[in-house]
């Protein structure tokens, strides 16, 4: 079958292209535009035959486009146009568009003609823009984990060199019980800031991944403070600063809140400002906002080191500290603010600098929602405050009482056979899971310590295969996982309480000790 192919098939073909065609003369006149440019442009094809091409460029292109359409008239070839620049075109409404373009010379008996194929790629910019922003998005977050994990790694290790380091001293080089005493408090002084650094980093990770609970229960404004204040007033007296408190009337005498995060910011707080303090004071100020009555205040305020702009802009990023020189001098890991931050904004309120001045000092406002507790809601447990290790061993007494001691450390068991041996408690080892059981089903005690990781049969399988048969002897869970999801599947298989390692000897003697049958004395 043979095709007539006239005008209007012509025209209908160069219509149904996906690109605007927009054909112009040697002058660089529009002679030509097809329905596509229509659309892109907005303008009628009469608005555009006649008209110089340089009416769909933008101003600022307008005269260096004149010389440049001259030269290619001059020398015409197929090529793309601007290869490795960005091109825009001039919408009727004063828009501008990125596009591609395509120029492709055509020679008429009577004229030379160069037709322009032009494609909007603003969807292409789009996507390219969004990838490059999702890039920059990866490496920033691959750059701040590697940071992060080098970070975490140094400030891990040296606490942990600390204690291998005078391990060795204790088993080599000790001439005297002085000495060997003064390298095991120096071991425990690096275990304290270890496991202080992996509970901050496990609060953190908490805070980030969303899974951080809080409770909201009623405390006392003043006997919250006046518990932290006592476990830091030897650190300021040894440094010669005063550490003072101020209570701006009216408070209320209760309020909900969490009291464990409100301590744990307070202290870091408060224990910032007595390490970046030489002297001087350090001054806690609690107030509610005139501006935002439903808002208590915390406000430290100390005469320390001060700020730069530039280390205030650093301040709450993890494992960032004011520069290296802070580091060196005063050591830590830079978590501490940006974690109670990150506890304070969990807590309903918001954690601020509010203002710092080289070698002046510094300010933080701490703030939290005032939820008054009601006289009804006031009879709560007062919050347990961890007691300082003392190695001449606990004042508790367990004399005579029983303990199954379940865990497949070798060391671990060592350790606690001889911190609940010390007060007087009769310990049996099982080495395991099914050793467990069975001793436990066929002998009396009067509390189980349970380790929960263990190979073959875990401690919450023997917990619960315990209490099935009925066994109700006290079972407190021990493992290295600090979640407060983990502490709440301990106490769902049937555990009666949760410890965590490293072993607190004080909080392992005393719970047992509140766990022990009537027979466990004082």
């Amino acid at each position: 079958m043979n095709t007539k192919w006239t005008e209007e098939i012509w025209k209908g073909l160069v219509d149904s292209a996906p690109d605007a065609l927009v054909m112009v003369d040697s002058q660089g006149r529009i002679v030509f535009v097809s329905q596509q440019s229509e659309n892109l442009f907005g303008y009628t094809r009469d608005e555009l035959v006649g008209q110089n091409i340089e009416r769909l460029l933008p101003e600022r292109f307008r005269e260096k486009h004149v010389g440049q359409r001259s030269g290619y008239i001059e020398n015409p070839r197929m090529r793309p146009m601007g290869a490795g620049i960005s091109l825009y075109a001039r919408r009727k409404d004063g828009s501008e568009v990125p596009v591609e373009i395509s120029l492709s010379p055509l020679k008429t008996e009577g004229a030379s003609l160069v037709t322009a194929a032009i494609r909007d790629i603003s969807d292409r910019r789009k996507a390219e823009e969004e990838l490059r922003k999702a890039r920059e998005v990866a490496e920033s977050a691959n750059r701040s984990k590697s940071e992060f994990l080098a970070n975490m790694s140094h400030e891990i290790r040296t606490p942990l060199a600390g204690i291998l380091g005078y391990a060795e001293m204790v088993v080599l080089y000790c001439n005297s019980d002085e000495e060997r005493k003064a390298y095991m408090e120096k071991i425990r002084r690096c275990s304290d800031t270890l496991t202080e650094l992996i509970n901050d980093i496990l609060d953190l990770s908490k805070v980030e991944s969303g899974v951080l609970k809080v409770e909201s229960i009623p405390i006392g404004v003043v006997s919250e403070i006046e518990t932290v204040v006592n476990l830091l007033q030897n650190k300021a007296s040894e440094k010669n600063l005063a550490l003072e408190v101020s209570y701006e009337r009216p408070l209320p005498e209760k309020i909900h809140s969490d009291p464990t995060r409100l301590r744990q910011i307070l202290l870091n707080l408060l224990g910032n400002a007595i390490k970046f303090t030489e002297k001087g004071k350090v001054v806690l100020r609690i107030y509610l906002d005139k501006s935002q009555e439903k808002t208590v205040c915390f406000e430290v305020k100390d005469s320390g080191c001060g700020l730069t702009p530039e280390e205030q802009a650093r301040l709450f990023q993890p494992f960032v500290q004011a520069d290296s020189s802070t580091t060196r001098k005063y050591g830590g890991t830079g978590l501490g603010l940006a974690l109670s931050r990150r506890l304070a904004r969990a807590l309903g309120g918001d954690l601020i600098l509010a203002e710092s001045t080289p070698e002046k000092g510094s300010t933080f406002l701490f703030k939290v929602p005032l939820i008054v507790a009601k006289t009804q809601d006031e009879v709560t447990a007062k919050p347990e405050v961890e007691t300082p290790r003392n190695f001449e061993g606990p004042n508790l007494r367990l004399d005579g009482t029983r303990v199954l001691v379940v865990e497949d450390n070798p060391d671990n068991r060592e350790l606690i056979g001889r911190f609940l041996g010390a007060p007087g408690a009769i310990v049996t080892m099982a080495v395991n899971g099914r050793q467990a059981l069975e001793k436990a089903m066929n002998e009396q005690y009067e509390a189980i310590i349970m380790d929960i990781q263990m190979p073959e049969l875990d401690g919450y399988e023997v917990t619960k295969r315990l209490r099935s048969h009925g066994i109700k002897t006290p079972i407190i869970a021990l493992t290295a996982h600090a979640m407060n999801d983990e502490r709440e599947k301990c106490l769902a298989c049937g555990c009666d309480e949760f410890l965590t390692k490293p072993l607190n000897t004080e909080r392992l003697v005393s719970t047992v000790h509140r766990f022990a049958k009537s027979k466990t004395t004082r």
